[in-house]
């Protein structure tokens, strides 16, 4: 019960963080030039924080304002392990076979 009473206040108060927060600006962005054109259906959402806890709140966050969008975002935690550093390999390992089209890696540098 207290469980789901923190996640009925956290989630919310980070979707409305994400909503109000001041012009957001990209400071490094890839884009692969083979990809072809179009949107992005199953994605696996990881988050960099100091905790597990952290970790799981930023990534379900992104997830369901994903879902919002029409993508299937899977958090990282459901397939990886806190306990252990990620590594490439140990992402390419986790998506095989399970059809995702993108890997998205965020992380929180500041909050104005």
């Amino acid at each position: 019960m207290k469980a789901k009473l923190l996640w009925c206040l956290v989630v919310p108060t980070i979707l409305a963080g994400i909503a109000c927060a001041a012009k957001t600006t990209l400071s490094n962005v890839w884009r692969s030039d083979s990809y072809p054109s179009g949107t992005m259906q199953r994605i696996l959402v990881i988050g960099v924080a100091e905790t597990e806890s952290g970790r799981r709140s930023f990534e379900d966050a992104f997830a369901a304002a994903l879902a919002g969008q029409n993508a299937d975002a899977v958090p990282s935690y459901q397939l990886l392990p806190g306990s252990e550093r990620l590594s490439r390999e140990s992402i390419e390992a986790a998506i095989r076979g399970r059809g995702f089209q993108g890997v998205l890696v965020t992380r929180l540098l500041a909050v104005d």
